[in-house]
């Protein structure tokens, strides 16, 4: 088990009316509501009227989307609130903190999205907590949540127990915090022979992932469920002949009513947990599956065709629907050109079939990168081989889809309907200068810009509430940031090394 193991394992706006609008953005009287600060230098003041002007606009659209499905349908709402500016903050004198720490103040951009900067030893940030390295055996971390302006310690809790999973004995030993009922490990010994991660749903339980290796399962994983606080371990695919398979990755549905499997050869597996049934997804489909998304009953898979190596020519995606009821299949969509983003995907995922068959796979035709401007899917993005670090995923209900004027529609993967992001246009830029970083429920995607060594611009797409809100940011400090990605459900978080050992998160919040 490897330092990307544990972090792998520490996983995890709604409308508004009229009214509450209007006293968030301080139209009521002053007795009626608190005028909201705004201390972003370089919003002016027209920029700043315009902001204030579309969120009252957000606010009425999200209230007609929840009262009206019709009208959801028909639309996604584009903000784009203001620019933010990361305060100049000093490295000297902070090159060995203890702990995290947190500047005082925030950054305030068009009272929708708000910042924050916390400079810290060497860690991570992810799924709401910052994961501090505590240093000695195995791999060790002490976690710190944002509190009232603060940074506070959370205490953990310790877990070890002894279990008998296909007849192998494990001793599953770790550490652990909860946080708004989310399970976070901090600690696991460097020779744990499983892997956790945490489920969305706030009940604190884990999945378990067991692996081990022998002659006749190389690299074998085997997923279960755990409650840590009563030590219940759940074999939920006993039973189901799943456990005879080589299992890779697992995913588990909001409800617990299902999991997706993946093997190391990239075939797919949909379980019925409830009615204790596997179902193979290329039989389900009648022909391979590359990927799929669990979408409520309905299973959306998806396969790249590529043109010949020869040609150098990106593919096109087709892609249809299970109605996991009647085990009805649907078309959804056919030949939709592929972009460099979507078919590196779909390409890297694979690895296990290629591997295994090479030639077979070579005569398929391999997507090739580049091709600069050429439109089609510019995001997709499901269960397969393809590991979304950190997170157990299950796929999103949306791809995305640009035309040749780079107007861009949220593409329903159970239906095919296509819902265009009003005022929108996607940015021209090519992967990896942009790319989209799905949230781990399924229900949101980050797409972030890169320019010249920082994120330029940062946008949240809430395939829920249907709007797009984007802002541009500057970081002037001697900073180089190296990653941007979801820090918890409605935060957003960019990583930065100063140099050494030290690192500053810039957390952007999307305020209710």
């Amino acid at each position: 088990m490897t330092g990307r193991d544990i972090l792998e394992a520490m996983t995890d706006i709604r409308g508004a009316y009229i009214v509450p609008a209007q006293e968030r953005l301080g139209y009521l009287p002053a007795q009626q509501a608190k005028k909201p600060r705004l201390t972003v230098r370089t919003l002016r003041r027209a920029a700043l009227l315009a902001a204030v002007l579309a969120l009252l606009l957000a606010a009425l659209l999200t209230t007609a989307m929840a009262a009206n499905e019709d009208f959801r349908q028909r639309v996604f709402a584009f903000f784009h609130i203001g620019q933010a500016v990361v305060p100049e903050h000093s490295q000297s004198g902070r090159d060995t903190p203890d702990g995290p720490v947190l500047d005082p103040g925030t950054i305030d951009v068009g009272g929708v999205i708000r910042g924050t900067h916390i400079h810290a030893p060497s860690g991570t940030a992810r799924d709401g907590l910052f994961l501090i390295w505590a240093g000695g055996e195995g791999y060790r971390y002490d976690a710190y949540r944002e509190e009232n302006g603060a940074l506070v310690r959370l205490e953990p809790r310790s877990f070890r127990r002894e279990y008998t999973v296909l007849g192998k004995q494990f001793i599953v030993e770790f550490e652990w915090v909860e946080h708004g009922g989310q399970f976070a490990c901090t600690y696991t010994p460097s020779d744990a022979a499983y892997t956790l991660y945490s489920l969305p749903g706030g009940d604190c339980r884990v999945l378990v992932m067991f692996q081990w290796y022998s002659e006749e399962h190389p690299g074998a994983r085997y997923p279960a469920l755990l409650d840590p606080e009563t030590g219940e371990l759940a074999d939920v695919l006993a039973g189901t002949g799943a456990e005879t398979l080589d299992i890779f990755l697992a995913a588990v549905s909001g409800d617990r009513s299902k999991m997706l499997l993946s093997t190391y050869e990239g075939a797919l597996y949909c379980v019925d947990l409830a009615a204790g049934k596997l179902y193979d997804v290329d039989q389900l489909s009648g022909e391979h599956a590359q990927a799929c998304s669990l979408i409520g009953n309905t299973l959306s898979c998806w396969v790249l065709e590529g043109d010949s190596v020869e040609d150098a020519r990106l593919g096109s995606y087709r892609a249809w629907a299970i109605d996991l009821t009647t085990m009805e299949r649907r078309e959804v969509f056919r030949d939709v050109p592929a972009t460099a983003a979507t078919s590196h995907e779909v390409w890297s995922l694979n690895w296990g079939a290629r591997d295994q068959d090479p030639e077979g796979w070579a005569a398929q035709g391999r997507p090739e990168l580049g091709e600069p401007g050429r439109v089609g899917l510019t995001f997709l993005s499901g269960f397969s081989t393809f590991n979304v670090w950190g997170n157990q995923y299950a796929g999103t209900r949306y791809a995305l889809e640009a035309d040749a004027g780079r107007n861009v529609w949220a593409v329903d993967l159970t239906s095919g309907e296509r819902i265009k992001v009003e005022g929108w246009l996607w940015p021209e830029a090519d992967y990896p200068d942009i790319e989209c970083v799905p949230s781990a429920d399924g229900e949101k995607v980050l797409i972030r810009t890169w320019k010249e060594g920082t994120f330029g611009e940062l946008g949240v797409l809430d395939f829920v509430k249907g709007t797009y809100v984007q802002f541009s940011r500057e970081n002037l400090n001697a900073v180089s940031e190296y990653d941007a990605y979801w820090f918890d459900s409605d935060s957003v978080v960019v990583c930065a090394s100063g140099g050494g050992e030290e690192y500053d998160y810039y957390l952007y919040r999307l305020l209710d």
